[in-house]
């Protein structure tokens, strides 16, 4: 998800949320869908996995997981207008904070 998502979400006050929701419905779909064929695959091979493989499938389902929760989260605020534009004087806030520890590095 962070490789099309995260950009996108910092510009989220000034898309169509209508065209967004439907985008989110897609993504939701097809992390879904990548979720249960990983599974479906952990679990017809079963035991024949080796512990390395076994651990990196459980870690890509819970990853997957994750991105649902999120996205079906994102997609409720995007479905209801309950989405914020930043507000200036917070921006300025975090850029004075990113300056600061770049300073300190």
């Amino acid at each position: 998800m962070a490789q099309t998502i995260y950009p996108a979400l910092l510009f989220l006050d000034l898309a169509n949320l209508p065209a967004v929701a439907e985008l989110l419905r897609e993504r939701l779909r097809q992390t879904e869908s990548a979720m249960a064929k990983t599974g479906a695959i952990k679990e017809q091979l079963g035991t024949g996995l080796g512990s390395g493989n076994s651990h990196l499938m459980d870690h890509l389902i819970q990853v997957r997981q994750l991105d649902s929760r999120s996205l079906r989260r994102l997609l409720r605020e995007v479905e209801t207008g309950k989405i914020r534009a930043p507000q200036h004087a917070e921006i300025r806030q975090l850029d004075s904070l990113s300056t600061g520890a770049k300073q300190r590095s």
